[in-house]
């Protein structure tokens, strides 16, 4: 027969089991850089990286924005990733995977449209 003190003592590290495992996605994997927020103008974008990324998220917090072209330099190598896509406030943040993880030094984005967007890396 449990008494009701080790009902409550079963309960408290249920919970605390809970917090601690539903805590566990933000401890473990690699964590989002800002690297700024920017102002589409039409103007190309130069953005230092300096450090191993596999992944590039362009998220819009004014506005509309277009994304035509981005180059990943990785020294004096560089890949170009054509984006060619619309994004408006509110919609979902971009995504643009590497395939890996790369040694990236910058990048440079060719962008449009009147609004401001955040770029971020993992």
């Amino acid at each position: 027969m449990q008494t009701g003190r080790t009902r409550t003592i079963g309960r408290g590290m249920m919970v605390l089991l809970a917090v601690a495992f539903g805590a566990l996605p933000v401890w473990a994997g690699p964590k989002w850089k800002n690297l700024g927020d920017f102002t589409a103008d039409g103007q190309a974008k130069e953005i230092a990286v300096g450090r191993e990324i596999s992944e590039i998220a362009i998220d819009v917090k004014e506005g509309s924005v277009i994304i035509n072209t981005l180059w990943v330099r990785e020294g004096a190598a560089k890949t170009e990733y054509t984006v060619g896509k619309r994004m408006n406030k509110g919609d979902a943040t971009h995504f643009i995977k590497l395939g890996g993880k790369r040694m990236v030094t910058g990048f440079r984005i060719s962008d449009g449209a009147r609004g401001r967007y955040r770029v971020s890396v993992k």
